[in-house]
């Protein structure tokens, strides 16, 4: 589903829509889920930080997606080389990607009395900073290094070696976590940011596309 406003387009996954429909109609569901819903909002609070940073800087974005397994927005896709990027822009897209995890960093500051909030908080700020395709620190970790003009497929090296250690680290944490707890969150969440990823190659070619895709 798309709804198209005048500043982008808003993205909502089918699967997401009738999940929060049923969740609407039954209230059993809605509180089984209302745990799910508080995360959410967290996360969509995330990315509209990242909106109002990116707007004052006068980045646009192409979409705002909504999917059961989180939000993410994306911003136009900048085909220039990086190494003839200008630092100065490239300083903005780090202030733009940090703005995300320092928002929910805020967020747990100002609830730290509700041990709940804190934590989800203090999780996603954590989350986010690890250098894995889509999250903000590969985006960060990718400008720093167009800052500097690393060689572009050092670069490509770096950043793929990156995600798919972190990913697989989080993987064998996950397997940990549900022989303990039963819990298989850990896991899937990996194995969402294992999909992208391998979407992200069959799309995008590194050598002429400047990341601009962030969750």
């Amino acid at each position: 589903m798309k709804i198209k406003t005048p500043f982008f387009v808003i993205e909502i996954e089918w699967l997401f829509f009738i999940v929060f429909l049923v969740s609407l109609m039954s209230k059993k569901v809605l509180k089984i889920l209302s745990s799910f819903y508080v995360c959410y909002l967290f996360i969509v609070f995330h990315e509209l930080s990242h909106i109002f940073v990116a707007a004052i800087f006068g980045k646009d974005i192409e979409k705002f997606k909504f999917t059961l397994s989180g939000v993410c927005i994306e911003f136009k896709r900048n085909y220039e080389d990086s190494m003839k990027i200008k630092k100065s822009i490239i300083l903005k897209n780090i202030i733009i990607y940090l703005a995300g995890p320092v928002s929910n960093l805020i967020l747990a500051f100002l609830f730290k009395k509700n041990d709940m909030i804190f934590q989800i908080n203090i999780f996603f700020a954590l989350i986010n900073v690890i250098p894995i395709y889509p999250l903000d620190g590969y985006n960060i970790l990718n400008n720093i290094f167009d800052f500097f003009r690393l060689n572009r497929k050092l670069k490509e090296i770096i950043l793929n070696f990156s995600s798919y250690f972190f990913m697989s680290f989080i993987c064998i944490i996950g397997i940990f976590q549900f022989f303990i707890s039963k819990n298989p969150a850990v896991i899937i969440f990996s194995l969402y940011l294992f999909l992208l990823k391998k979407q992200s190659e069959k799309k995008l070619k590194i050598d002429k596309i400047n990341y601009n895709f962030t969750c």
